[in-house]
């Protein structure tokens, strides 16, 4: 993969020249989203630092502690004055710049509440906007690139739950592998496993469900059985923060009753998703048509959003008030539940081009594994 590129700040002089502002802020911490996405800091698994960042006169400045890692950040770094609230720190710097008394400050809108408090009694005008969120939208080559990275790693993932259910031999309709029952518990570490051979540095929302309680959100192992429909949803996160997303449906030994026909619709309605996927299309629409293609198999579609956008974030933008643009990356998800019975689900990454929509990762939808 090509080396991680410097951020490219065009987008914020953009939104400065706009509003008629003079600098952008925004503090937080290495798990949002924002943050990471201006200055390339990633997360870490054992600790988190919180950060502020000013950019004014056409540069980044990136206040951090004395510890704090500042990754790929390639602007000024300023360690000073480390014990200071990071609200007087980010003043310090528009105070030590060329912007004006009383100018324009824009901000993202979850900025926290004591940072706007220190700019507003340092007697600059605060005023929020979403340039962040769109410009974080709009997915850059390298973003793609490791968007499909993390995704080909969900797709060897699901590869190894599908052998592992093909190898497992079945004993008074429990699945056993490996001379022990199979359990969801067992399946989704063995998952987590090959994930995390893969590079994967977040496995914590994978999610592997069977029967009527597939959206139950316990963890409590169920063994599996012949004929029961299995859902394994795969959220993982790569090194450099974007997330894949990829679910599948399986049944071991169907007899081809209602789970059959509800893997037909869902499938159907997955392929009028990847139709109807082009830019300028609404994501209202494009989630109507799927739910409205799941219904016309006599299937309910189970609750919540089946399009909506994923990066550095499992949900993001795009929403489903936004139409579609090239370079925007969503998650497509049809599923249908049916009471008593269970759940049937697909999702996969997608990303608009020009021509309609083409997949991060290709991943075979049959239901028998």
């Amino acid at each position: 993969m090509p080396a991680e590129p410097p951020a490219d700040y065009g987008f914020l002089a953009d939104a400065l020249d706009a509003a008629d502002a003079d600098a952008f802020v925004h503090v937080g911490s290495d798990a949002d989203a924002d943050l990471r996405y201006l200055t390339r800091l990633s997360t870490s698994s054992t600790s988190s630092s919180d950060y502020g960042f000013v950019y004014a006169d056409g540069e980044a400045t990136l206040c951090a502690s004395e510890d704090a890692r500042v990754g790929a950040f390639t602007g000024e770094v300023r360690r000073d004055s480390a014990e200071d609230p990071l609200g007087t720190r980010v003043v310090a710097v528009l105070d030590g710049s060329t912007v004006p008394d009383g100018a324009t400050v824009l901000v993202p809108r979850h900025l926290p509440h004591d940072t706007a408090v220190y700019l507003e009694r340092a007697g600059y005008a605060v005023t929020s906007t979403p340039a962040v969120r769109e410009q974080r939208a709009m997915k850059s080559e390298w973003e793609l690139d490791r968007l499909r990275a993390v995704q080909r790693a969900a797709v060897r993932g699901m590869e190894r739950a599908r052998s592992i259910l093909r190898e497992a031999d079945v004993r008074d309709d429990v699945l056993h592998w490996q001379d022990a029952p199979l359990s969801t518990e067992r399946l989704r570490r063995q998952v987590n496993a090959t994930l995390a051979a893969e590079g994967v540095v977040d496995v914590t929302h994978t999610r592997v469900r069977c029967g009527p309680d597939v959206s139950d959100s316990s963890d409590t192992p169920i063994e599996l059985r012949v004929g029961v429909p299995l859902v394994v949803s795969l959220a993982p996160r790569g090194p450099h923060g974007y997330y894949g997303m990829l679910t599948r449906t399986v049944v071991v030994d169907s007899d081809g009753g209602w789970e059959r026909r509800g893997h037909v619709g869902v499938e159907s309605a997955r392929r009028v998703a990847l139709g109807e996927l082009e830019p300028g299309e609404s994501l209202r629409w494009i989630h109507s048509e799927t739910v409205a293609e799941a219904s016309s198999f006599g299937l309910t579609a189970t609750p919540g959003d089946r399009v909506h956008g994923v990066g550095l974030m499992r949900r993001e933008a795009p929403s489903l008030a936004d139409d579609a643009v090239v370079g925007t990356v969503v998650a497509l998800e049809p599923s249908a539940t049916e009471e008593e019975k269970g759940t049937i689900a697909l999702s996969d990454l997608a990303v608009v081009t020009e021509e309609g929509c083409e997949l991060l990762a290709d991943c075979s939808t049959s239901l028998a594994p």
